[in-house]
């Protein structure tokens, strides 16, 4: 006897079914046999952190990965499990479902939980998705089940220095006080923070302005975020005169590895500039008549390389005076600066 089950509803479900059997010698009897069975919903899996997991920001050339909780809820075992994800920048970690580290296998015992791995490693920037879809079968037929996931790709972080190529501080006196000194730019230009950031490649005459990082005036430190903008001031101080170069190098990290760049720095130490006055050490206007005046050109002569400034003429007292009244005195070409 063939007994067809069709359950319709979840629970404990009990019949009979009766046979009525003729002999030959035209008796009748009847056999009754009672049958029970249980029905139980089908497989349910749910994966964890919906509705959608984000991935949050990650720098091109890193990757980041999420430990999501695959769970039966359903009253049969899932079987056939199996993963999947579109392609790059999500996968599975290692390159296969589960991904490294995960537990999920080809079936699932109701009420129980495994777990996979997925990874976000951007190779664009900008906001993107995707979906890991758990495929099975959950006692009856072939279902699947799925969690949406987002992420946002960063560009590196890249700081340029300013002053183009190369910075030249020029002509500088020996000894100058104060030294000559340059604030320098530092620029983030990428989408991710620059870390570890760290200044240095100065030495002497060339040095931070103050003796150490970033300068007295400046205020970079050791990180730099997106479009943010810092300064250092370096100063040149010769002690000889000679032609100088050296450079600034900024190391730092760029959301994904340590990276530097640096811009090249120069300066020429020259000797102080003299003036002498002609005529020997004293000049003797001669013996002269009370009421006469005598007039004297004098020749001022440079000698240097940078102009001499501030020039000014003083020290005379009556009788003695610049012709006119005033300096250069009347037909003197001296002005305040000399080269």
């Amino acid at each position: 006897v063939g007994i067809t089950f069709t359950p319709t509803s979840v629970g404990i479900m009990t019949g009979t079914t009766s046979v009525t059997v003729t002999t030959n010698a035209g008796t009748t009897s009847t056999l009754s046999v009672q049958v029970t069975a249980t029905v139980v919903p089908p497989a349910v899996l749910l994966i964890s952190d919906g509705p959608t997991y984000d991935f949050g920001s990650q720098t091109m050339g890193t990757s980041t990965d999420k430990t999501f909780t695959l769970s039966n809820l359903g009253g049969m075992d899932a079987s056939s499990i199996s993963g999947s994800v579109i392609a790059a920048p999500y996968s599975f970690k290692g390159g296969t479902f589960p991904g490294t580290g995960g537990t999920c296998a080809g079936t699932l015992a109701s009420g129980s939980t495994c777990t996979f791995v997925g990874s976000f490693a951007p190779v664009s920037a900008g906001l993107s998705g995707a979906t890991y879809t758990m495929n099975y079968n959950n006692g009856v037929s072939s279902t699947s089940t799925a969690r949406p996931v987002s992420g946002t790709g960063l560009n590196q972080a890249l700081i340029t220095i300013s002053d183009a190529v190369a910075y030249d501080f020029g002509n500088v006196v020996v000894g100058s006080t104060p030294a000559a000194e340059k604030i320098f730019r530092l620029t983030n230009t990428g989408s991710a923070q620059a870390t570890a950031l760290v200044v240095n490649g100065l030495g002497a005459p060339f040095a931070f302005k103050g003796g150490a990082y970033p300068g007295t005036g400046g205020n970079c430190g050791t990180t730099l975020n997106s479009g943010a903008m810092c300064t250092v001031v370096v100063t040149f101080t010769p002690l000889t005169a000679s032609a100088f170069s050296d450079a600034l190098d900024v190391a730092y990290h760029n959301g994904s590895s340590t990276v530097a760049t640096s811009r090249n720095i120069s300066g020429t130490g020259v000797t102080p500039t003299t003036l002498t006055i002609s005529d020997a050490a004293t000049y003797d206007f001669g013996t002269k008549n009370v009421g006469v005046k005598t007039d004297k050109v004098f020749t001022v002569t440079y000698a240097g390389t940078v102009p001499a400034t501030s020039v000014v003429g003083t020290g005379l007292s009556s009788p003695y005076s610049f012709k006119g009244g005033s300096f250069p005195g009347t037909g003197g070409t001296c002005g305040t600066t000399i080269s």
